[in-house]
């Protein structure tokens, strides 16, 4: 048996990106993924580090250093790029504290993207991530070495 697995760096979109990607219906990242899709695409399972929350907009959208956010059409652009599963463990995590990081989980449950790292309750937490790929299983973990909680002061 083989499998091709592949990892990208930071996933996020900083305020210039989610200007660019807005349109009178909302927001369309696709164009963003266009020149790399199908290089992505080639592997047989796509991880990536999601370095933003998705809190929604009532949670404002990207505005300042240490405080992202950005729209949740974005987890549709990965899902749709080939991503099958996001570490949401790094230092934007609660950006938008933990309304925002549960937010974010349900967001990409919504999506149907995989995610590790940050967790909506204990038991959740204690599961472990084990992905079948072409007949091989593999276990995915996520850590963090902190938060931007200290630029938030919380």
């Amino acid at each position: 048996m083989r499998c091709t697995i592949a990892f990208t760096g930071d996933i996020m979109c900083q305020i210039p990106q989610n200007k660019a990607c807005q349109t009178p219906d909302g927001y369309d990242y696709r164009p963003v993924f266009a020149q790399v899709r199908q290089r992505l695409m080639e592997c047989d399972y796509l991880v990536g580090n999601l370095e933003t929350p998705l809190a929604g907009e009532s949670m404002q959208y990207s505005q300042a250093l240490y405080s992202f956010n950005t729209p949740s059409s974005f987890a549709q652009a990965l899902k749709d790029t080939g991503f099958d599963l996001v570490s949401t463990a790094n230092n934007h995590c609660v950006d938008r504290k933990l309304e925002g990081l549960y937010r974010t989980l349900e967001c990409l449950d919504e999506t149907g993207l995989d995610h590790i790292g940050t967790y909506a309750s204990p038991a959740a937490r204690s599961a472990p991530f084990i992905a079948d790929i072409q007949g091989i299983r593999v276990g995915f973990i996520a850590y963090t070495y902190g938060t931007n909680a200290f630029a938030h002061r919380y």
